[in-house]
């Protein structure tokens, strides 16, 4: 709770800015982000767009676009945001882009495919040896993400719904694991 009120403060925080500002593309990337954790997707998403309207290259915002996609089972539509966020910033940053879009394939029941592109995801995490606070980073993000997955999982009462939520939590801990294994130095 003490975590979704600092969410709601920051959102405060990035409109003041933005009303001094509304050029400041990055501030609208920061408030899509406050938005998300607080799980107002469709708050988020209006704030993307509008980064993505001043630079649609911009590969956080095509990347958050892509998270709110697959936790709405919107796949498809997930792919192609994970794509163009990669497409127009290939380096150790992609790998989280890549590491999502295998999770939406997978999500498809396309394994095969799927385990390539997490393969090739993690493969560029190793090349770039982050940091290992920067790995503990995205980690983290995967976990909010996997928690806020797991309370709609108990929201919801229509059973095929239940049912596409908890294959994408078993695809957002698969990634875990490979991750810790990252981490881990295996």
């Amino acid at each position: 709770m003490q975590e979704q009120g600092l969410y709601t403060e920051a959102c405060a925080m990035y409109e003041r800015v933005l009303r001094i500002n509304p050029n400041f593309l990055n501030a609208y990337n920061y408030y899509g982000q406050a938005f998300f954790y607080i799980g107002d997707f469709h708050r988020a998403i209006e704030q993307f767009e509008k980064t993505l309207a001043g630079d649609p290259q911009d590969s956080n915002a095509n990347n958050s676009m892509g998270l709110i996609f697959l936790i709405q089972q919107r796949f498809k539509e997930a792919i192609e945001f994970f794509k163009t966020a990669i497409k127009h910033n290939l380096d150790e940053e992609s790998a989280f882009d890549l590491i999502n879009w295998g999770v939406a394939l997978w999500q498809q029941e396309k394994e095969e495919e799927a385990m390539e592109i997490l393969k090739e995801g993690m493969s560029l995490i190793e090349r770039a040896a982050r940091p290992e606070n920067e790995r503990q980073g995205a980690i983290e993000v995967d976990i909010q993400t996997l928690r806020m997955l797991e309370k709609k999982t108990l929201q919801v009462s229509d059973q095929e719904e239940k049912f596409s939520l908890r294959k994408t939590i078993k695809g957002i801990k698969f990634v875990l694991g490979l991750l810790e294994n990252i981490k881990e130095g295996k």
